[in-house]
């Protein structure tokens, strides 16, 4: 089976080579299943982000008011390259308030 994947989080269970849960966010991308292994392809996948939750947030505000302005001015291919862009931002933020603690259902989007 092959799928696409929107930019989110995806979690990794436990096995013999990773002790523990593991949480990615990734960008857009595609998922194989065949038996008993699932592949993702995606051009970004993030298990730290780098930047705080601040910068994060900034960076989706920034990319909110992007799409605003694509929204009259731009074409179709911009538009939906910035929301998948704000998608994995929203993602990496998500990731990092897993991380911190802090994230509850009612930070999703």
């Amino acid at each position: 089976m092959v799928t696409s994947v929107k930019p989110g989080i995806i979690s990794i269970q436990a096995h013999p080579y990773l002790p523990h849960d593991t949480y990615v966010s990734t960008s857009k991308g595609m998922a194989f299943v065949d038996g008993k292994i699932v592949r993702i392809v995606s051009a970004e996948a993030t298990l730290n982000p780098i930047e705080d939750t601040e910068t994060l947030h900034q960076i989706k505000n920034d990319l909110e008011q992007r799409i605003a302005v694509l929204k009259t001015t731009g074409s179709v291919e911009e538009i939906e390259h910035t929301i998948d862009k704000l998608e994995k931002v929203i993602a990496d933020i998500q990731l990092k308030q897993m991380e911190n603690g802090t994230w509850r259902m009612e930070n999703d989007r």
